[in-house]
């Protein structure tokens, strides 16, 4: 899991399941931690989508190895929807190297669209 954090509080961990290989963008799923809701109610949102998406910048990411992920830019995104609200993370620009060590699994599913195809 990585922690997402703000100000150095960890407001909540991902696996960072999807992402785009060639982007160097790793996203998921922001399971909460305690600290989500007073990051929620205390800090406004960088920007908003109409009534239902908020969306806030200037966070970080580490890695299981409490190795600050290098990259451009981490945003969470709070969708709130009739169903319920869903929150998710986005990481972009990691670093070639940090993405090779820590998203191999990317790669692979990447590379595998592109199997057997001939030019």
């Amino acid at each position: 899991m990585f922690a997402i954090l703000q100000d150095g509080h960890v407001i909540g961990h991902s696996e960072l399941e999807s992402g785009d290989a060639p982007m160097g963008v790793a996203f998921g799923r922001l399971v909460p931690t305690e600290r989500f809701d007073i990051f929620w109610q205390t800090v406004p949102p960088s920007r908003t989508e109409g009534n239902d998406i908020q969306i806030w910048d200037d966070l970080s990411a580490v890695a299981p190895k409490q190795m600050a992920l290098e990259c451009l830019g981490v945003a969470v995104f709070r969708y709130d929807f009739n169903k319920g609200v869903y929150l998710e993370v986005e990481v972009v620009g990691i670093t070639a190297s940090q993405y090779q060590e820590f998203f191999p699994h990317h790669i692979a599913a990447y590379e595998r669209l592109f199997a057997g195809r001939k030019e």
